[in-house]
């Protein structure tokens, strides 16, 4: 009987929660549901000081003291104000032992207490041991728990946990029928079969579960995953789903964390959030995974706000007693990993837990990748888990496969290979080489030169999966890659080649024909400089250097990075792979000077970088110090006649800070735009975590000063004519409405606005991209002059396209420096037009502009002279940056590779931006499936709120380009 006066609130279940209550009366096999942790602890430990722990731990979180009751017209659970812990001290107790003895004893979900505690002292170690009911928490609260107690026993003052109440406040508020709608019509053409019936293994009974894991090395399936914008899970679960699908269809129960964020501190909650949800999965034969796993990603973001809805209410709406018949857990839940408090550390920290499913899959995408699946013995003998388990690691190692290209399973196994994915693999004829099929299949096999650009494909785009028939700009082509194609095609076939016939000409078998009908011409190639004792600078160089002698220093061209360290780096190997990483760039080692009156640059022999350390571990508000330092590194401008163009610091933290989200150690590095651009940060950021991890990189084929001595000897006549007929007396600059008069504030001045498109939005201007045989970039490009137009009511723009200025050289591709380009794109509009019609010119405007990309910006001023007032800009003020560089394929050792566990990767820091070069500058950045957009902005101009109404008006512009191709259609 519960006194009144123990009860301090009253809540209801959860949708698992309800359905686990259910389940327990239900069925009552010893051990379901029993959520065991253990751990070992090295060093002395007081049992008083541990079950006081255990007392305040429990009196921490309201789940642990919840108790149930069914006795009324819906089940509650009961939070007491005390519900003293069971807390038990064994001597040479076996942990196996313990672990059985545990779950033959039930747990009272009506009296409780339904958490037990028990310490096993043995002669070489010290375990620590936590059994509750699953009814109270479920596996994100593992180490959560674990964790705390270690801190409780330690006497760290931990803050309040939140109050368990927060979260059925939110939950009450959510519409349960809407829940529950969504899933009917995402499930309502699904037939489920039968349930599975494999043969029972041989005297098969009531028999505990059983388990077994695999690990496996996950680099490929990172980078694919990253390469082509959807997250791992999403992947992972695209890929099981392929596996059991019958007739190219899969629903399968997924585990979802249910932990909404709107819920104040739900991430340091203890309680039962966890939801199974039905994962349908849907796709071709000869569809890829990643096209697949982008569809499932679509799908995740869009169910997020129904993951609340009960199953058992879901499926009663959609007619089946039983939509599926097993789960996937991908588990991205904290883990605890070796940890210590005091004199005390625990080690060896596992859980187990008992499902009423069968067959549970649970994969751990962390390093290592693990997968582990657990299953019912009466159900499924081991050599058939066994075989389902390779096969699933075999799958997971083809992430760049089609659906008809995973291995099948046999026919003794769970599900066989859907019969349309084997009708495909059958007519497909091919391996995962696949560049070669058999006649007869509907490909022919490709002549030389075909063979030739489809390996050339196959490097670019980091696929094998490719026909004479695919086009390069449906298989993960776009216009950085395009022009990358072009540079390699010129250098194997010997032939000028322009992106605009790539364009033209999208097929491998179409592009192969062209080659053949081209004359061979001699290649342009950049040789090493001879050594000087100075060199002359590259354009883009000198371009920042006037703007820098006539503005005066400043911190305009900064670049502020960060490095987060883990716990277990090395700040002496970390120094060591920074010096190393300088040594290697001659760009980072670079001085000015004007010799004659011209500016020249000095590369000096020996790295002159000295890391500083600042020790901030005594400060009151950590937070606000590494603010004040990074807030003054970043304002602080390099003297480059004197110093470096590159300087770095360690930063020592005593904890945990909301400003970096990580623990102990940062390091701040800031370069000057002179030294470096955006690819040349991914690069530098790949080879500091080889360098760390102690590994050999080879030397740079060139350096920066080779590339600025080639370019000054350049023939650009060619190039120039061109530039100069197109934009002579055409350009002006946009007229933007001024919310200031020219002066209010510093030159450079800014202010940055952000907002992000939504997947499905940006999914549909990639299809219009699609649809018009152009790019992303390029359909972005139409919209921004659209919106451009819209602002100023101005007919003739003019906008830059900032471009990386690599793509035509890959051996530049592995060399630091600023390469970075602008060119200006014109164009008119019209009012009049549709938007399709705008879009068609952008495109041919920004083709015709890229085959003459190599041509300086700074030339381009001189030669045109434009007019010029007060401090303008010439040329432009509005400027464009498409960001992609997730998709840059460094080639050799420097390719890109998953940052490792101590050393995080090299990261653009993203403070409130204090400066702007143009009056306007849009970013679209692709980033998991969506479109981050950011307006930089001249402070001079523009209002803050002036530019987050245009934003939100861009935002609409975007969406309703997307729209027209559906209604298009």
């Amino acid at each position: 009987m519960i006194r009144r006066e123990n009860v301090r609130d009253i809540l209801p279940l959860s949708p698992m929660q309800e359905g686990l209550l259910y389940h327990a009366a239900a069925d009552a096999r010893p051990g379901l549901y029993h959520i065991q942790l253990r751990y070992d602890i090295d060093g002395a430990i007081d049992v008083r000081k541990f079950a006081e722990a255990c007392e305040r731990l429990v009196q921490r979180h309201d789940a642990l003291r919840a108790v149930f009751t069914h006795n009324t017209e819906r089940p509650l659970q009961i939070i007491l104000n005390e519900q003293p812990p069971l807390v038990t001290v064994d001597q040479n107790l076996d942990v196996n032992a313990w672990r059985r003895s545990d779950l033959e004893q039930p747990f009272d979900l009506e009296r409780g207490p339904l958490v037990r505690f028990r310490l096993l002292r043995n002669a070489d170690r010290t375990s620590v041991l936590i059994s509750y009911h699953h009814i109270i928490t479920d596996g994100w609260c593992n180490a959560l728990l674990a964790g705390e107690l270690l801190a409780l026993y330690a006497g760290i003052d931990l803050p309040p946990a939140p109050p368990l109440s927060a979260y059925f406040d939110w939950l009450l508020k959510q519409n349960r029928e809407k829940a529950i709608d969504y899933w009917r019509t995402q499930l309502q053409d699904y037939k489920p079969g039968p349930a599975p019936a494999p043969a029972p293994a041989p005297g098969a009974g009531a028999r505990p579960p059983e388990s077994l894991t695999r690990t496996l090395n996950a680099t490929k399936l990172a980078n694919i995953a990253a390469q082509n914008q959807v997250t791992l899970p999403a992947l992972i679960s695209a890929i099981w789903g392929v596996l059991v699908a019958k007739q190219n269809d899969a629903v399968y129960g997924l585990v979802v964390s249910g932990r909404p964020p709107e819920v104040a501190g739900i991430e340091r909650m203890v309680g039962l959030f966890v939801n199974s949800v039905p994962q349908r999965v849907t796709f071709a034969p000869d569809e890829t995974l990643v096209a697949i796993a982008a569809r499932v990603h679509r799908e995740a973001i869009a169910s997020t706000p129904y993951h609340h809805a009960p199953l058992a209410a879901v499926q009663s709406a959609c007619g089946a007693p039983q939509l599926f018949d097993h789960l996937l857990a991908i588990q991205n839940y904290p883990r605890l990993g070796d940890a210590a408090a005091g004199d005390l550390r625990v080690t060896n920290f596992e859980s187990y837990e008992e499902s009423s499913y069968d067959f549970v899959v649970k994969v751990a995408p962390a390093d290592p990748f693990l997968i582990e699946i657990d299953w019912n013995p009466a159900a499924f003998d081991r050599e058939v888990v066994e075989t389902i388990a390779d096969h699933f690691v075999k799958a997971l190692s083809m992430p760049d496969a089609r659906a008809c290209d995973l291995p099948r399973f046999p026919a003794i196994v769970w599900r066989p290979l859907p019969p349309a994915v084997a009708a495909a693999r059958s007519a497909a004829g091919a391996t995962m080489g696949g560049a070669v099929t058999a006649e007869g299949s509907g490909h022919h096999k490709p002549d030389p030169e075909a063979a030739r650009v489809l390996s050339i494909w196959s490097e670019i785009l980091g696929t094998d999966d490719l026909t004479l028939d695919d086009s390069f700009f449906d298989v993960g082509g776009h216009s950085l890659k395009a022009m990358q194609l072009v540079s390699k095609l010129r250098r194997a076939f010997g032939v000028r080649l322009t992106v605009r016939e790539i364009f033209e000409h999208p097929t491998a078998g179409a592009l192969a024909a062209l080659l053949r009908s081209k004359t061979r011409v001699a290649g342009e190639t950049i040789a090493p400089a001879p050594p000087q004792d100075h060199y002359p600078l590259s354009h883009a160089q000198q371009r920042v250097w006037l703007v820098e002698q006539l503005s005066g220093a400043s911190a305009t061209y900064n670049i502020p990075l960060t490095c987060v360290f883990g716990a277990d780096v090395d700040r002496a190997a970390v120094e060591r792979a920074v010096r190393a990483l300088v040594a290697r760039h001659e760009a980072l080692r670079t001085t000015f000077l004007e010799v004659d009156g011209e500016p020249r640059q000095r590369v000096h022999d020996v790295s002159e970088l000295r890391i500083e350390t600042i020790d901030l571990r005594a400060t009151s508000d950590p937070d606000a110090a590494v603010r004040a330092f990074t807030s003054g590194e970043i304002a602080r401008p390099f003297d480059l006649t004197r110093e470096l163009p590159v300087r770095a610091a360690f930063v020592l933290l005593p904890r945990r800070t909301a400003a970096l989200s990580a623990d102990g150690t940062l390091l701040l590095v800031c370069i000057h735009h002179i030294a470096a651009d955006g690819w040349s940060l991914r690069l530098l950021s790949t080879e500091l975590d080889t360098l760390y991890a102690g590994e050999e990189l080879p030397p740079p084929p060139l350096q920066y000063k080779d590339y600025a001595v080639w370019e000054r000897a350049r023939d650009l006549a060619r190039d120039e004519e061109w530039w100069l007929a197109k934009l002579r007396g055409r350009v002006e600059l946009v007229r933007l409405p001024h919310d200031f008069e020219t002066g209010h504030e510093h030159r450079f001045a800014g202010g940055m606005v952000t907002a992000t498109l939504s997947a499905d939005a940006t999914a549909r201007l990639r299809a219009l991209a699609a649809w018009r045989q152009t790019t992303l970039a390029n359909v972005g490009l139409a919209v921004f002059f659209a919106f451009l137009h819209h602002l100023t009511g101005q007919r003739s723009l003019s906008v830059a396209v900032s471009i990386a200025n690599r793509a035509l050289h890959p051996e530049l591709e592995r060399v630091a420096g600023f390469f970075v380009n602008a060119l200006v794109i014109h164009t008119e509009v019209d009012a009049n037009d549709d938007f399709d019609d705008l879009l068609v010119r952008v495109v041919d405007e920004s083709l015709a502009a890229f085959e003459h990309q190599s041509y300086p910006f700074d030339l381009l001023v001189e030669k045109l002279q434009p007019r010029r007032v007060g401090e303008e800009q010439p040329l432009f003020n509005v400027n464009y940056v498409f960001q992609s560089f997730h998709d840059l394929r460094l080639t050799g050792s420097s390719a890109p590779r998953a940052p490792r566990s101590a050393l995080q990767t090299l990261r653009e820091l993203d403070p409130e931006a204090t400066t702007a070069k143009f009056d306007l500058t849009l970013f679209l950045c692709e980033n998991d499936g969506a479109l981050d957009l950011s307006f930089e902005y001249s402070r001079r101009v523009f209002a803050e709120e002036s530019v987050r109404r245009y934003m939100k008006m861009f935002v609409r512009f975007l969406e309703t380009a997307g729209a027209a191709l559906e209604e298009a259609s």
